[in-house]
């Protein structure tokens, strides 16, 4: 393997993209390419670090960054500063924190959380560029911390705990103009929170609703759902007006089917035939993604779903893979 370090190592000042997974003592046989890596843009580490390393420390064009889950990120010397795009994890919650404090220039981040408590307070984390986060594992003791992500466009949740970060999550999103938010919950917010949560994103184009958080939308969910026209027409406050994707998991019990193709119907809106529909834009994309393969909609279920393809909309029913409708 040494031998094959050696070859690699003639490159060096050609790599651009590179992925090592060796043992240790092989990864230093590359110590000589520190400072000769004048066009590295690109760096996956999934190795099991136990001393520190700074064969990376020095790389000008250095601007993504994937950490494997088996050590300390901070083992490894890396230009952290001019990191745009961090895959990391799971480390412990301090580690995170501090990284983050560590890339001012951050974009885009994929975060996998352990469920360790912190070992210490932290005051607030400011990115000012920070468009893109996915957040997955046990993310509850993340959001304890105050976030100040004013760019966040896109933001990603997967978890399998109890939801309990309502509060904190509104207050992140309060701060920014978010375009995209997809919850995989193992523990549905409530239909209350998920009101709350939307409401928070006034901007929102994409909404993804996975694994069980579609229990959250229950009647009452609907009710606040469904576009609705005031007293002659006015204007009536409307959760997430520029909507216009939804991807939604079912297994035929989180939710009724029915009642949310009522909603979706009601937001399939013609420009020319509602006077105030500049306020709301229709929702363009539909995606129901079965997760039973037990799970047959009735006739009357289909029939409503593809009158609502026949409008124009772009709905499919995907079950194994295959559109049903």
């Amino acid at each position: 393997m040494k031998s094959l370090m050696k070859v690699f190592l003639l490159h060096c000042e050609q790599w651009y993209d590179i992925h090592i997974s060796v043992p240790l003592p092989v990864l230093k046989s590359l110590m000589p390419a520190k400072n000769c890596l004048p066009r590295l843009q690109k760096l996956s580490l999934d190795v099991e670090l136990y001393e520190h390393l700074d064969i990376f420390e020095c790389a000008p064009w250095l601007r993504w960054l994937k950490l494997a889950s088996v050590f300390d990120p901070f083992k490894v010397k890396v230009p952290w500063n001019q990191i745009e795009y961090i895959n990391m994890g799971p480390p412990e919650i301090d580690h995170t924190f501090k990284l983050l404090r560590a890339t001012p220039n951050l974009e885009e981040c994929v975060i996998k959380l352990t469920s360790s408590e912190p070992r210490q307070s932290h005051s607030s984390v400011q990115l000012l560029h920070l468009r893109s986060m996915t957040i997955s594992g046990h993310p509850t003791h993340f959001f304890d911390t105050t976030l100040l992500l004013p760019k966040l466009q896109e933001i990603s949740i997967e978890s399998w705990n109890r939801w309990t970060a309502t509060s904190q999550l509104i207050l992140l999103l309060s701060q920014c103009s978010l375009a995209k938010l997809s919850l995989n919950l193992g523990s549905a917010p409530s239909d209350n929170d998920m009101i709350q949560i939307l409401q928070a994103c006034p901007l929102l184009m994409q909404l993804d609703v996975l694994w069980y958080t579609p229990k959250c939308m229950t009647t009452s969910f609907f009710a606040q759902f469904t576009y609705r026209r005031g007293p002659e027409n006015s204007t009536t406050q409307q959760l997430v007006p520029m909507l216009h994707t939804m991807n939604i998991d079912s297994s035929g019990t989180e939710f009724n089917i029915i009642d949310f193709a009522d909603a979706i119907q009601s937001r399939i809106i013609s420009n020319s035939e509602d006077p105030v529909s500049d306020h709301i834009t229709g929702l363009q994309t539909v995606k129901i993604h079965c997760r039973s393969a037990y799970y047959n909609p009735d006739l009357a279920t289909l029939s409503q779903l593809h009158q609502l393809k026949e409008t124009g909309l772009e709905i499919s029913f995907l079950r194994g893979g295959k559109d049903i409708l």
